[in-house]
């Protein structure tokens, strides 16, 4: 995972960037984590580096049986088999920040940018940041949580839900979560390989199609 090193330009002190690449991959078809989507950079090595442009903390959430390189720590999921939750409740245990930064490795549409603006939108008083689409669809995978609401997570996975839905609802009785709106295409994830076609290798980059009735706000 060499081409990571790179040091944060902007230093977000206040945040722990977590790099979810636990998933089982059962539709793509081998383990997207470590799929080559160019010829330096797998899915995980590709988000990883984008996080790292932004924040100083980076880790990398991972299944037990998973072999990543060193050059990042690794976080093992706190409870087996049971989804993005458990990667993010391991973040929390593992991360003294105010904040934690989540990105699934299979949203390689994520650049630096995208990670910066959706930090912007922090307050005070927000208990999480969780982005959706122009139709409403929510996408918690790209997301930050305020540190607090680990209570609430660990609460979602031991009554057996593990749904980052209900984790999300669960927050919003906590205080405010604030939705804001980013284009579909930023916020594809990748679940099948043609789903990769025509994505530019860079990871400081994005579509600059705009959907007439979907507009970033």
């Amino acid at each position: 995972m060499s081409s990571t090193n790179r040091s944060s330009t902007s230093g977000h002190d206040d945040v722990t960037g977590i790099v979810l690449t636990g998933g089982r991959s059962r539709r793509f078809g081998s383990d997207k984590a470590f799929y080559r989507i160019d010829e330096n950079n797998t899915m995980t090595v590709r988000a990883v580096s984008s996080v790292r442009s932004v924040m100083n903390d980076v880790r990398v959430s991972s299944r037990k049986d998973q072999r990543h390189s060193d050059s990042v720590p690794i976080v093992i999921d706190a409870v087996p088999e049971a989804g993005p939750l458990a990667g993010i409740s391991a973040a929390f245990q593992h991360s003294t920040s105010t904040w934690v930064f989540v990105l699934a490795c299979d949203m390689p549409n994520v650049s630096n940018r995208e990670i910066e603006r959706l930090l912007s939108f922090r307050t005070p008083t927000s208990k999480a940041v969780v982005p959706r689409d122009c139709s409403g669809r929510l996408h918690p995978l790209f997301a930050c949580y305020r540190s607090d609401t680990a209570t609430s997570c660990n609460s979602v996975l031991q009554n057996g839900d593990r749904s980052m839905r209900s984790f999300v609802e669960s927050i919003s009785k906590l205080g405010m979560v604030l939705y804001p709106t980013f284009r579909p295409e930023i916020l594809m994830n990748v679940n099948h390989v043609s789903d990769l076609a025509g994505l530019n290798p860079t990871s400081d980059t994005r579509k600059e199609r705009v959907d007439s009735s979907c507009h970033d706000s």
